[in-house]
């Protein structure tokens, strides 16, 4: 036995609990994004979530998915889930099948850089529900959004929430709810269809297991409950 510390994967832990959480939330109707940030994407680990059924991959820094895209993973969509830094930005549309986003003017950068690739990027607008990470604010938010859709280059696919991050704000049933109606208001007001409404993390499970989520959200992000089978 080696002396050094290490962490020991058990991939087979891994897509149990991948497969449970993907059953749980397909009840539901919702997608599952599985967050690997807190092991930078290991190849080893997200083909562990794929045999449990998960398909799409979330992480905070960019460079986390080089080896993906790198490595013959089938169909596989790669979310950046945090705004990138300025110097990175140009990376995103070859790596990235969606961002989230909070500013209209790192917005404009990655329309150029798409629009240079001959290709267009896919984001998603943070909304501000308390947690004060990042995010636009709600009274700010048809705005927001109506200008995205001008920015050549990218296209505003839906909206996306962080709770838990930083303040300790966790998902309730009626900031979930408010988080939906926000969300049912800007497709009203702006005419988009935003197809995706993406809420996090694995603290919002409890809510799904007793049919507290609003049913406007469609998508859960989750990293706690698929690497560790818990949450806290």
């Amino acid at each position: 036995m080696s002396s050094f510390p290490r962490v020991v994967v058990d991939l087979d832990c891994l897509t149990d609990n991948a497969t449970k959480v993907h059953s749980l939330c397909q009840e539901h109707g919702l997608g599952v994004v599985a967050v690997t940030k807190g092991v930078t994407s290991d190849a080893e680990i997200v083909q562990a979530f794929m045999r449990g059924g998960l398909h799409s991959i979330g992480d905070s820094r960019v460079h986390d998915f080089l080896s993906l895209r790198q490595e013959e993973f089938g169909v596989l969509e790669l979310t950046l889930l945090r705004q990138p830094p300025r110097s990175q930005i140009h990376l995103v549309p070859h790596i990235t099948d969606r961002a989230f986003m909070s500013e209209l003017s790192a917005m404009e950068a990655l329309g150029e850089a798409a629009l240079a690739k001959g290709t267009t990027c896919d984001v998603l607008v943070v909304v501000e529900m308390g947690d004060r990470r990042d995010g636009v604010p709600m009274s700010e938010l048809t705005s927001f959004v109506l200008a995205t859709s001008r920015i050549a280059g990218v296209e505003a696919v839906g909206l996306a929430a962080n709770v838990g991050c930083i303040s300790g704000l966790l998902p309730t049933a009626e900031n979930q709810e408010l988080f939906g109606a926000s969300a049912a208001r800007v497709r009203r007001e702006t005419g988009l269809p935003l197809k995706i409404v993406s809420t996090g993390g694995t603290v919002a499970l409890d809510l799904i297991e007793h049919g507290l989520l609003s049913p406007t959200v469609t998508e859960l992000r989750a990293g706690e409950a698929l690497l560790l089978g818990v949450s806290t």
